[in-house]
C-alpha cells in the first residue's frame, strides 16, 4: 500500500473522531496486535536500512543487505516522516477511546508503536544533521516534508484535543491546542462537514507534490492499514472504496485464522474435526 493512503486514512480517522470516541467501544485486541506487529517489523526494516547507511563497516547478519544506495534510504526517511502522521492519529484515538471508558486497553499498545516510530524518526534527523552521505538539496527537502507533517499532524491531533486529552501525541502540543480551539467552536453539522471537507482536500493538496511512485515498506503499510481500519466498523469508510476493501481484507485475515485454528485443532484432536464444517478552513489552516 502506497504511503499516502496512510495519510488519508490518518485524515478520514480524524474526521470520524467523535463517533469513535463517543461510542466508547473497545478497540478489538486481534487488531491491536496486528497493528503491533506490523508497525514493529516495519520499525525494524527502517532501523537496519538507517543503520547500515549511517555505519556501513558495521558488521551485518546473514539476512541483511550491504550498504543501501541512498535512493533506498531517502525512500525509507520520506516514508518515516509521512507515516508519523497516522502512528501520531492511531496513538490519540486509542488514548481517547479509553479516556471514555476510563480504561486502559489500547494507550500502551498504541504508545509502544509511537516510541519505535520516534526513535526511527531521532536517527533520521540525526543523519541529516551529520550529511554524511546525504545531498544538501534532499536534506533541505526532507526537512520541509518533516515540517509539513508535523504541522499537519497537529491539525489532525487538535481536532481530537476538542474530546480528550491527546495532545501529548502531537508534534507540538502547544500548536495542536491552538488548532483545537478552532475546531471546538460552536458550528452546525453542515459547517463542520465542510470544513472537514476543505481540510481533507487542502492535505491532499499539501501533500500531493511530495507523493513518489514508490514507498520503502508497501506490504506493512498494507497490514498496518487494514489493522487500523479493523478497529472501527465499515461504514465510517464508505466513503473510499481502498479503505472498504481493507475491510473485506480484515474479515478474510480473520476467516484465514479461524480455519488454521481448526486445522490444528484436527491435527491434535480428531474427535472435534466436525466443528470445522460448522471546511470552511480556520485561519491556521490556510496555507498548510
Amino acid at each position: 500500500m502506497h504511503i499516502r493512503f496512510l495519510v488519508e486514512l490518518a485524515a478520514q480517522l480524524s474526521s470520524h473522531g467523535p463517533a469513535l470516541i463517543e461510542r466508547k467501544e473497545p478497540v478489538p485486541r486481534d487488531c491491536l496486535l496486528r497493528y503491533w506487529t506490523a508497525s514493529q517489523s516495519r520499525a525494524g526494516d527502517w532501523s537496519r536500512t538507517l543503520k547500515q547507511f549511517t555505519d556501513p563497516d558495521s558488521e551485518l547478519l546473514p539476512d541483511e543487505n550491504p550498504t543501501p544506495r541512498w535512493e533506498q534510504v531517502r525512500r525509507a526517511m520520506e516514508e518515516i516522516f509521512l507515516s508519523e502522521v497516522l502512528t501520531r492519529v492511531f496513538a490519540a484515538i486509542g488514548a481517547a477511546v479509553d479516556q471514555a471508558r476510563q480504561e486502559t486497553e489500547a494507550t500502551p499498545v498504541v504508545r509502544s508503536v509511537l516510541i519505535s516510530h520516534t526513535e526511527a524518526r531521532v536517527r533520521v534527523l540525526r543523519s541529516l544533521l551529520q550529511g554524511r552521505g546525504v545531498p544538501a538539496n534532499d536534506a533541505i527537502e526532507l526537512n520541509r516534508l518533516r515540517k509539513r507533517t508535523e504541522r499537519w499532524t497537529d491539525v489532525l491531533v487538535g481536532s481530537l484535543a476538542c474530546y480528550a486529552d491527546v495532545t501529548e501525541f502531537a508534534a507540538e502540543p502547544e500548536r495542536a491546542r491552538d488548532f483545537a480551539e478552532d475546531f471546538g467552536q460552536n458550528k452546525s453539522r453542515e459547517q463542520a462537514q465542510t470544513e472537514w471537507a476543505l481540510v481533507l482536500a487542502s492535505l491532499r493538496t499539501s501533500l500531493s507534490v511530495l507523493w513518489r511512485e514508490y514507498n520503502s515498506s508497501e506490504d506493512w503499510n498494507g497490514r498496518i492499514a487494514e489493522s487500523v481500519i479493523g478497529c472501527f466498523d465499515p461504514e465510517l469508510f464508505d466513503e473510499s472504496g481502498v479503505f472498504r476493501s481493507l475491510w473485506t481484507t480484515r474479515l478474510l485475515a480473520i476467516a484465514d485464522d479461524t480455519q488454521a485454528m481448526l486445522d490444528d485443532a484436527w491435527r491434535t484432536s480428531p474427535q472435534h474435526a466436525i466443528f470445522a464444517d460448522g471546511s470552511y478552513l480556520p485561519n491556521r489552516l490556510r496555507g498548510l
